[in-house]
């Protein structure tokens, strides 16, 4: 069975190694320029779709073509002429400075491109046109009145995205379980210089958010929270240049927040009673049954641990009792063997415990707010 397993991995690998480059297939149904008819100029790009902006120091990888709708292949051109094609590159994002690159013949082309650091504009389209020779680049771009006139010259909508100033940030937020009345902060990591941005309560109207720096809330139904509930904080966050700048989960943070009613006693770290009519207390000094094992169990291994303490002193007024006697002295000497075996015993039992604890996460003793913060995240 796992040879098996093995073959179809190996497989389904060799099939995405041999298939064509993907690219995101939005721009291709909503990016495209039809020209004479069926022909339509278009293009696709290796980011998501419907990117707002690229993060610096990306690599991009754009792909043009021109296609014949109607037959779904290359147009042709007229005896003696073949397409060409050349990717036209806006100079410092102006659309009057442009220049050509990439010149070759076929009716597909890819070009790949860095967004180099916050600010850049990338702004490429293709060109497509049908003639006995390749123009030379520096050219190209008087002569493609002359093609367009001829109806032999196709263009691709323009790839225009900015390069973001910073990428990676994240919000935080210092306390996601605050009472009603509580103040909470929340921070951006990892913004740049010039950047700000705005929060939503639950979808509600959008606040100035402090960048960089803490902003600090007040939890409240007059902020739009919720009380005994979760309660969701969306963040936005644009550059100097007014670009939006991804965020980590979508900015989007969700935090509980409770009355200032405990849950009940002997429960401390319980969920509010939002009815107390239907809420049941938890009598157990924990709310989770994992925990509540677990501590059962080290004070079970604390109490044979006590009496193994307690029979190796036995075992020593035994063999002080017996005066000589060989059977008193070989009967105190297997008390305090046993005895000393399950203290070893106890003592790895507890170690053993720790390492549950570990593993389901599951700390008896409470956790600081870092803590729990890392846990929710």
């Amino acid at each position: 069975m796992v040879k098996f397993i093995h073959i179809i991995f190996i497989t389904s690998w060799l099939f995405l190694l041999s298939s064509p480059v993907s690219y995101a297939q939005s721009s291709v149904l909503t990016k495209q320029n039809c020209q004479y008819g069926s022909i339509c100029a278009t293009f696709i790009s290796s980011l998501p779709a419907n990117s707002n902006g690229i993060d610096p120091n990306t690599n991009v990888s754009l792909q043009f073509f021109v296609i014949n709708n109607a037959t779904n292949s290359a147009p042709t051109c007229e005896s003696g002429k073949q397409i060409y094609h050349a990717v036209a590159h806006a100079i410092n994002g102006e659309a009057a400075n442009i220049e050509y690159r990439a010149s070759g013949a076929g009716a597909s082309m890819g070009y790949d491109f860095n967004s180099l650091t916050g600010g850049t504009r990338n702004r490429y389209y293709g060109v497509f046109y049908c003639n006995s020779k390749q123009v030379d680049p520096s050219v190209l771009g008087s002569a493609l009145g002359t093609f367009a006139s001829q109806n032999v010259l196709w263009q691709t909508p323009e790839f225009n995205l900015t390069t973001r100033s910073v990428s990676g940030a994240t919000v935080s937020v210092d306390n996601r379980r605050p009472s009603m009345g509580e103040t909470i902060h929340i921070s951006i990591n990892g913004a740049g210089t010039g950047s700000s941005g705005a929060y939503k309560i639950n979808g509600g109207e959008s606040s100035e958010l402090t960048v960089p720096g803490a902003t600090p809330i007040t939890v409240s139904k007059e902020n739009g929270f919720n009380e005994n509930a979760n309660n969701t904080i969306a963040v936005t966050l644009r550059d100097s240049n007014g670009n939006q700048i991804s965020l980590a989960d979508d900015g989007v943070v969700t935090i509980f927040v409770s009355s200032n009613q405990s849950g009940g006693p002997g429960s401390p770290n319980s969920e509010p009673c939002v009815d107390p009519k239907n809420c049941l207390y938890n009598p157990l000094p924990d709310d989770e049954l994992t925990h509540v094992f677990l501590i059962i169990i080290q004070g079970f291994l604390a109490i044979v641990g006590i009496w193994a303490v307690i029979f190796i002193i036995v075992g020593g007024f035994q063999m002080v009792a017996a005066a000589g006697n060989e059977e008193g002295v070989l009967k105190a000497k297997k008390t305090i063997t046993y005895a000393i075996l399950g203290l070893v015993i106890a003592l790895l039992s507890f170690s053993m415990v720790a390492i549950v604890q570990n593993i389901l996460r599951a700390r008896v003793k409470s956790v600081s707010s870092t803590h729990i913060e890392r846990y929710l995240s």
